[in-house]
């Protein structure tokens, strides 16, 4: 099946100069951080280029404040530059997507994921919550979640805290397309929580109960 590379809302056209520019930072910002984004090819606009476009598109509207004619179209000439870098940089995000097959790259990257068309009331049905959900132990200190399969190709995503009634607290511990994850690096004598929840092709489920374990 074809992948399509209209996953992300990528066209900024619509929002205001300084809309426009706090997004573009957020952008640039989150795909610099993102471990699965890195190593950017050089003909690619990346974090770096959009972070200096953003800069100089700031200062040129900076410039033109004053109802400057010229000022004023090279200020529409950066923005145009910009926000066609940022399409590009879209569309790499997606391009890694599709050869790495690496979910994770469609998430927390500064973009919105495209919305789907909604689907009638009668034939949508809810998402499943993870059910089976268990966490234990593995060697070289690794914590294993395990949970039932869910019919389809979509992901699990985990989060884990230390103080489950803290929402601010739980970590994001990624997308997988396996109902087994392993991860490690957590403090002995610590007691964590995780849980799930399931992205398929109706939506995102609610978030499972936590399940606690004490790491070794």
């Amino acid at each position: 099946m074809l992948v399509s590379m209209d996953l992300l809302e990528s066209n900024l056209r619509d929002l205001n100069h300084a809309e426009l520019i706090v997004t573009v930072g957020n952008i640039a910002d989150l795909g610099a951080a993102h471990s699965g984004l890195q190593n950017v090819p050089e003909d690619v606009p990346g974090p770096s280029v959009l972070t200096e476009l953003k800069v100089d598109f700031a200062a040129s509207v900076q410039a033109a404040i004053n109802g400057d004619k010229v000022k004023g179209e090279e200020r529409d000439a950066k923005r145009l530059h910009l926000l066609e870098c940022v399409i590009m940089w879209g569309q790499h995000i997606i391009m890694r997507y599709k050869l790495r097959k690496d979910h994770s790259v469609l998430h927390n990257n500064g973009f919105e994921l495209k919305k789907t068309p909604a689907k009638s009331a009668s034939s949508k049905i809810p998402t499943p919550v993870p059910t089976n959900v268990r966490v234990t132990y593995a060697q070289s200190g690794c914590l294993v979640v395990t949970t039932k399969q869910i019919p389809g190709n979509g992901t699990f995503e985990l989060r884990f805290t230390t103080d489950p009634s803290n929402e601010s607290s739980w970590v994001d511990g990624g997308h997988h397309t396996e109902c087994r994850i392993e991860r490690q690096g957590f403090v002995p004598a610590t007691t964590y929580y995780f849980s799930l929840r399931y992205h398929g092709k109706n939506g995102t489920s609610a978030w499972c109960a936590p399940v606690g374990i004490i790491a070794l």
